[in-house]
């Protein structure tokens, strides 16, 4: 899955497919970190909700997140309405694995 390709063509499918891709497959954990980051600020509820997720994801994998960088995020998105489940489970996940 081609993020920036994705993010261009503003294919919903495709994009929320690529940021799970990305958390799951590449090994790059800061820059990862920086995509869900931005995405967690998506015009669209459906894709900040992915990248929440995505951010749980990272932890369990990697043992480690920028906790500085991304917790704030999650913890605004617990009011979104859209993304807030997931939000939480992200940082359940942040706790329990890092």
């Amino acid at each position: 899955m081609d993020l920036a390709r994705s993010l261009a063509e503003r294919d919903l499918l495709t994009l929320r497919e690529a940021i799970i891709a990305i958390a799951l497959r590449d090994p790059d954990r800061v820059w990862v970190e920086e995509q869900l980051a931005g995405l967690m600020h998506d015009p669209d509820g459906s894709v900040r909700s992915v990248a929440a997720l995505a951010v749980g994801h990272l932890a369990r994998i990697h043992g480690a997140v920028d906790d500085q960088l991304l917790i704030p995020i999650l913890t605004d998105l617990l009011s979104d309405p859209d993304a807030r489940g997931n939000a939480e489970v992200a940082l359940y996940d942040i706790s329990t694995y890092t």
